[in-house]
């Protein structure tokens, strides 16, 4: 299993991508795999540039022959905040993450957003899963199915953790 983790402050989220990509070219992946990872991390960290106000970043993936595990979290303020601040009202942290997986941008009212929206649709459609928190809800995403849970401490900033399998993949079959 290949284990590479970071932690950085998000003035240097665009090193530390080249970093990343630069210990995933090492890896002999399957067709594809490099290009759907290397989206998933590309999309979250403009997030944090764009939307989070964070200061710190951690980024864990952890590599093995079937699968990928991918862990991106930010001390910023959260998906309902960043909404907020832009005059969306989310009426709590479980709506605010179904506006952005629904592709809902915190940018402007009338914009669509693609990065939560496409991964979320690159791990449902794949077999894969995915988990956000922010503030108090967290929401699985598997198999077609969501489960929200209440946390019983507030979150600052967003989790995202995805896990998916490493097969022969073309993501441009599942994004728009």
């Amino acid at each position: 299993m290949k284990t590479i983790k970071k932690n950085f402050l998000k003035n240097n989220i665009d090193s530390e991508y080249d970093h990343l990509f630069a210990e995933l070219l090492q890896i002999a992946f399957p067709q594809g795999c490099l290009d759907l990872i290397t989206y998933i991390v590309s999309e979250l960290f403009t997030n944090i540039k764009e939307h989070s106000y964070a200061k710190k970043v951690h980024a864990e993936l952890k590599i093995n022959k079937s699968d990928f595990f991918l862990l991106v979290e930010d001390n910023g303020i959260g998906i309902r905040n960043s909404f907020l601040k832009n005059d969306i009202f989310a009426k709590n942290d479980r709506t605010a993450i179904q506006l952005a997986v629904g592709g809902l941008s915190a940018k402007k009212k009338n914009e669509r957003a693609f990065g939560l929206y496409s991964i979320h649709s690159l791990a449902e459609q794949t077999g894969g899963k995915m988990i956000l928190e922010t503030g108090n809800s967290k929401s699985v995403f598997l198999k077609n199915k969501v489960e929200f849970i209440s946390l019983k401490k507030k979150l600052k900033g967003l989790k995202v953790s995805i896990q998916m399998y490493l097969k022969k993949i073309s993501i441009y079959n599942y994004i728009q």
